[in-house]
């Protein structure tokens, strides 16, 4: 709870009051900040355990995490390179770089973050779904329903991901691949207000309009 939260918060600084040289303290301290949410608070920790010890590949990734929440992404990009330059298999810091360049409107970068993740766990949903939204919004649909689809492949009930395979049918001019998906979407999750709304709409277009 919050009250372990401030003790331990407490005797991490009791800890570097005795020994401040200790990357790990530092380490722990800023951990536990970001955990209480203290973001400024824990930049500060992470970045003196880094300056006791550079090579602390774990504090660079909790660092860009924070820098992200922040919204400095130009300095959680550089943390996670950081990251991946020691362990380039580190498949967080993969997906994370993927998302701050996403967000920077970088989606060649960021698909290639994405697929480098996949590349090193197959099975890494999160950066399946991300390749079907950077695709999605590069306008190459076709290719985002095979990324939906092989999150599909793990996580069958999500009714997001088919919602977006809908949306990208719809784009597509593709109306009856699009309403077996709503379908599912509405099946997986009834009160997904997306999948209602484009229920609603393909409805609309389903419907051939009478000359009037």
């Amino acid at each position: 709870g919050l009250g372990d939260l401030a003790g331990s918060i407490s005797s991490y600084r009791q800890a570097l009051d005795c020994n401040p040289h200790s990357s790990e303290t530092y380490y722990r301290l800023g951990l536990s900040l970001l955990r209480n949410t203290d973001l400024e608070g824990a930049r500060e920790a992470l970045s003196k355990s880094l300056q006791v010890n550079p090579d602390y590949t774990r504090a660079h990734y909790i660092l860009g995490m924070v820098y992200a929440q922040q919204g400095v992404l130009d300095k959680a990009i550089d943390q996670n390179r950081n990251v991946l330059a020691r362990s380039p298999s580190y498949t967080s810091a993969r997906f994370d770089l993927g998302m701050a360049l996403l967000k920077q409107g970088e989606l060649e970068e960021a698909a290639e973050e994405f697929q480098h993740a996949v590349e090193i766990n197959p099975e890494f949903a999160p950066a399946l779904f991300m390749l079907g939204e950077v695709y999605r919004k590069g306008g190459e649909f076709g290719e985002a329903i095979g990324w939906y689809r092989k999150f599909l492949e793990l996580n069958p009930k999500d009714s997001d991901a088919l919602v977006r395979i809908a949306e990208c049918h719809i784009q597509l001019d593709l109306l009856d691949g699009a309403r077996e998906a709503i379908d599912k979407a509405l099946e997986c999750r009834p009160e997904n207000r997306e999948a209602q709304y484009l229920d609603k709409h393909l409805g609309e277009m389903e419907t051939p309009h009478k000359p009037g």
